[in-house]
């Protein structure tokens, strides 16, 4: 076998030749010949104040069952959040995780590889905060690993979660931040 992967998108539909361009915009994944190569991380501006910048740390977990993209979603958000000089840490087993603590540091480098893997890396389930899960735990683990701001990937358990936290904004001022799904 060849593993001609241009010849062989080019005997593709449009949609997949665009799907597959989307994919290697969005994963910074480019064939050089057949070689895959990953370029170097855009350089953080210099004129970026690094004593707020590399403080601003993301938190990221995935909610819901299992899906498409969202192994894909993930080093897409560390990479970007990078290239502005913030951290990104990453919660194990969905809203669970994220209310006991139960973290790890995200880098480019530990997570350019997952865009290519199925499933979700950091684990996940259906629990809801406020819920299924302690919401004045996840208000701890907030306060404790100083987050700036909150991701959740997944689909309606996420929205819940993020609903019920954003409810408690004003009991929890840990809360009051940024938080997206």
């Amino acid at each position: 076998e060849s593993l001609d992967f241009k010849s062989a998108l080019s005997r593709r539909s449009p949609t997949m030749k665009t799907l597959a361009c989307c994919y290697n915009k969005l994963t910074q994944f480019h064939l050089n010949g057949n070689i895959a190569v990953y370029p170097p991380l855009p350089i953080v501006d210099p004129n970026l104040n690094s004593e707020t910048h590399n403080s601003f740390r993301v938190g990221v977990c995935h909610v819901g069952v299992p899906a498409p993209g969202m192994n894909l979603a993930f080093p897409t958000l560390v990479h970007i959040s990078m290239t502005h000089g913030f951290s990104v840490i990453g919660f194990r087993d969905g809203m669970a995780g994220l209310s006991m603590g139960e973290s790890v540091e995200c880098t480019w480098e530990n997570v350019r590889a997952l865009a290519s893997k199925g499933g979700c890396v950091l684990g996940t389930n259906r629990l809801v905060a406020g819920v299924d899960v302690d919401i004045d735990k996840i208000a701890d683990t907030v306060q404790k690993l100083k987050l700036n701001a909150l991701v959740m990937i997944g689909g309606f358990e996420g929205y819940r979660s993020m609903f019920n936290l954003t409810k408690c904004k004003d009991q929890k001022k840990e809360l009051d931040i940024p938080m997206c799904c």
